[in-house]
């Protein structure tokens, strides 16, 4: 596997000193000091399109840590490739600093209350509308569900809800606030013997290794009648305000082949805010592989695009890619 050419080989995209205009938090000094002295490693990762060759936009996610974000050369995939090992990944939710650095909340059940309002859910709730009628007998499931947030207008609607959520933090919050929160690893779905008429799968194919796997797993969980919503976070291609753990940024189209990919027709795909969401339903369906191929013309037009409008200073210090933070630990991997 390789990067075959840098897009933005920018100083605002890979120094984390120059790039932020505040200090870099603790937590992200600590691990990116772990990370170059080899603590943790990267490992390369293949395109869900098999594809191995790369472009290399950015070097650091938007609170600086060190994370590669990498264009694939064939569907034009944007992911954080190569990236870092479960054991990493788990260190970092586990750090007293982890929830206030990307949610903005010291604790979790802050966050966990402000979700709980009018409008969450409600996005979700009027997309599957659509596809299904919702009544007193109708079963929806979230696979990490959190506290239950999104459920709450399948509630108001006298739906059966039902939560999967792996953070037992989360869990014990909903199950104190009266939702139905079972603790479950999304790993462990397989083991569920219940079929729902809805399964919602918010935010959570992005922050998987095998994506399509779990959602192979998660359609286990769908009744032949019913309907599964999925979203994932949509790149803001203007700020390149990525994330180290989540894994994966689809485009549209590359949305809509990697889910029919999973053995699913889509019924509505629609752009939220800062997520692209879709109501699928179980059934053979004809893909086409033009859509990566738009996918990734889409994908350099809008790097281009961004290229354009900024006035940019190109850094002494990576014209060669040695000299990038990632390229150095890559160096040490065998």
């Amino acid at each position: 596997m390789e990067y075959r050419k840098v897009i933005l080989p920018f100083e605002k995209y890979h120094l984390p000193e120059k790039r932020l205009p505040f200090a870099l938090p603790p937590i992200v000094k600590e691990f990116n000091y772990q990370v170059i002295s080899g603590v943790y490693r990267p490992y390369w990762n293949k395109c869900l399109c098999g594809n191995k060759e790369f472009d290399l936009v950015a070097s650091v996610d938007k609170s600086g840590f060190i994370a590669p974000l990498a264009m694939c050369r064939k569907c034009g995939m944007l992911m954080v490739n190569p990236r870092y090992s479960e054991v990493f990944y788990q260190d970092l939710r586990m750090h007293k600093h982890y929830f206030l650095t990307f949610y903005g909340y010291d604790q979790p059940k802050e966050y966990a209350l402000a979700k709980f309002n009018p409008l969450e859910g409600s996005d979700i709730f009027n997309l599957v509308k659509h596809g299904i009628n919702i009544d007193t007998q109708t079963t929806v499931v979230e696979i990490s569900s959190g506290a239950g947030w999104n459920l709450i207008p399948f509630i108001n609607k006298g739906a059966k809800v039902k939560g999967f959520e792996d953070d037992k933090t989360f869990v014990e919050i909903g199950q104190s606030l009266g939702m139905d929160i079972e603790h479950l690893p999304v790993n462990n779905l397989s083991e569920v013997d219940q079929a729902f008429d809805i399964v919602i799968m918010s935010g959570v194919l992005n922050r998987m290794f095998s994506p399509i796997d779990v959602l192979k797993k998660a359609l286990t969980l769908v009744k032949d009648t019913g309907i599964i919503y999925i979203d994932v976070p949509r790149l803001n291609y203007k700020t390149l305000d990525f994330r180290l753990d989540w894994f994966y940024y689809f485009s549209v189209d590359a949305f809509r082949f990697f889910i029919a990919e999973a053995g699913l027709k889509p019924l509505e795909v629609r752009l939220l805010d800062d997520r692209i969401a879709g109501v699928f339903r179980k059934e053979d369906f004809q893909n086409s592989k033009y859509l990566l191929t738009r996918s990734r013309i889409q994908t350099y037009k809008s790097l281009k695009r961004l290229r354009r409008r900024e006035v940019w200073r190109f850094s002494k210090k990576i014209k060669d890619l040695n000299d990038v933070p990632i390229f150095k630990i890559l160096d040490k991997i065998d």
